[in-house]
């Protein structure tokens, strides 16, 4: 074979890898790939709200797959078992709040205080489960959940605290935001239980006051 013609095979042989094929392949976009992602997506935001709205276990895979247009059997292409879903809605959840209550409010110091205390303990936010803090909605469920939701949960409610304290930015932040939210999640949370909304509002104003009243003694 002239040398010429086994160069142009060479060649050939090289382009056709299997290998080489692959890479290639796998660096254009494939359509049901960005499905999947698109899906993923749509059912964790309504597995982070249902969950607010219902508990852990108000939100069966059933519901959810139905809530985001999809079947029950497509939920194992997306999680391994329930508690993973959870888990994952839990960072979609705690994400959400931390736009709401951090990233949305460019102030910082007291400046930044009192516009939170304000949207926190807030009667829309007592009025709206679904889409506000999963610590008051969810903290009794997860108490009872595995290991696998605990530390969801563990993780969204350090990263509240860790962007509260910055936005303190005083030398005893870190106490301080562990008592603000502790103060707010104890509040809203009986706000939403008691029938009555005079007292719902009441429970409201005293968080408000005592939360107010601590940011202006440091």
């Amino acid at each position: 074979m002239p040398l010429a013609s086994r160069g142009r095979d060479c060649n050939n042989l090289t382009t056709d890898m299997p290998g080489t094929r692959a890479r290639a392949k796998t660096s254009e976009p494939r359509p049901h790939q960005a499905r999947r992602v698109r899906s993923h997506a749509k059912i964790l935001g309504k597995a982070a709200r249902m969950m607010r709205e219902r508990g852990l276990a108000g939100a069966s895979v059933n519901d959810v797959m139905g809530a985001a247009g999809l079947t029950r059997g497509g939920f194992y292409a997306h999680f391994p078992d329930k508690d993973e879903m959870v888990a994952e809605a839990l960072d979609r959840a705690f994400e959400e709040a931390m736009q709401q209550l951090i990233t949305s409010i460019p102030e910082e110091g007291e400046a930044w205080l009192e516009r939170a205390i304000g949207r926190y303990l807030s009667e829309r936010h007592v009025d709206s489960p679904g889409t506000g803090c999963a610590v008051p909605a969810l903290g009794a469920d997860v108490s009872r959940s595995a290991p696998t939701v605990k530390r969801a949960f563990q993780r969204g409610v350090a990263s509240m605290f860790a962007a509260m304290e910055k936005k303190l930015a005083t030398d005893e932040g870190r106490e301080h935001s562990i008592a603000l939210l502790s103060t707010w999640v104890g509040a809203l949370t009986l706000a939403r239980a008691v029938h009555d909304r005079a007292m719902a509002r009441e429970i409201l104003d005293v968080a408000k006051r005592a939360t107010k009243k601590r940011g202006s003694s440091k």
